[in-house]
């Protein structure tokens, strides 16, 4: 995926989903980790923005560390790594008070270009009410688990257009923006030596449509397993018929694609043969279990 290509889009998506990155959007089932897992990531203290799992809707971002709990899970790293992940991206973010530290950067940011230009007058009032945010320790507590050194590295990757990541060596944890590279411990290190690397758009997949689809110009949305399902089927030019199903409370949704093909005549005649089709017979073919296939013949009289 092209970040930065992303961002040159006329529909601006990136902006579109910068609005959504704290909004509590997902719930954390359909992220299709077992409870038991995330429940003992929470008594470890990896997931420390989730007090309650009943019922529970992440924001993109606290999603996005879920995920990436469980990729660290999958290639079989020790749960000390990921506590880790969670000291120096969520932990040290608390102790060294980054939603105020934004805050107060973003100000200076707006103050030094008032300084040059004058501010529009929706900067201003930006600018007024993110003062006010600094000085409400309620507003600021409430930022205590959202802003943190991950969603600083989403949103600058975003906001650059540049692809991220995170790097875990033997003895060190690097996160990576383009060609900037920062480590954890702070320390001089050495790029080679053997890693693993997550990239940072393997996270945002999971959750975001960055193609246009024919039919839904600019769309950018958080999709459901579902919803993810239809519109890969949407996606694909040789469905042409797309018949949705849906089961009972607890049954999965039912998606059942109808593509059209046309055989050459060598591949047609072969097939006729073997099914004995004559013409003005159509037939239905059915495969399950990968060995056996089930046909049904439909003669029509003229």
């Amino acid at each position: 995926m092209n970040l930065e290509k992303v961002n040159q889009s006329q529909n601006l998506p990136v902006e579109v989903f910068r609005t959504k990155l704290f909004d509590p959007l997902i719930p954390i089932d359909t992220l299709g980790i077992d409870r038991s897992v995330t429940a003992f990531w929470r008594r470890e203290g990896l997931m420390p923005f989730m007090m309650n799992y009943q019922h529970a809707r992440l924001s993109p971002v606290k999603a996005m560390w879920v995920m990436l709990l469980d990729v660290v899970r999958g290639l079989g790293l020790p749960t000390k790594r990921m506590r880790e992940l969670a000291e120096y991206f969520l932990y040290r973010a608390e102790s060294d008070n980054l939603p105020k530290l934004n805050i107060e950067h973003h100000i200076n940011r707006m103050e030094e270009k008032a300084r040059l230009v004058p501010l529009m007058v929706e900067e201003l009032e930006l600018l007024t009410e993110i003062k006010r945010t600094l000085a409400d320790e309620a507003a600021l507590e409430i930022l205590r688990w959202d802003v943190n050194y991950f969603s600083n590295l989403v949103l600058e990757s975003l906001t650059t257009g540049k692809q991220a990541g995170i790097q875990l060596y033997k003895d060190y944890i690097v996160e990576y923006v383009g060609d900037k590279y920062r480590t954890f411990p702070d320390r001089e290190c050495d790029l080679g030596e053997p890693h693993i690397n997550i990239p940072l758009h393997h996270l945002l997949n999971h959750f975001v449509v960055w193609e246009e689809l024919d039919g839904f110009p600019g769309l950018y949305f958080f999709p459901s397993p579902d919803e993810r399902k239809v519109l890969d089927a949407i996606a694909d030019r040789r469905v042409k018929t797309i018949t949705i199903k849906r089961g009972k409370k607890r049954e999965p949704l039912i998606i059942t694609t109808t593509e059209m093909k046309y055989l050459s005549s060598e591949e047609s005649a072969k097939l006729r043969e073997v099914l004995r089709l004559k013409n003005y017979e159509s037939i239905t073919l059915d495969t399950v279990d990968g060995k056996t296939v089930s046909f049904t013949k439909t003669k029509k009289k003229l």
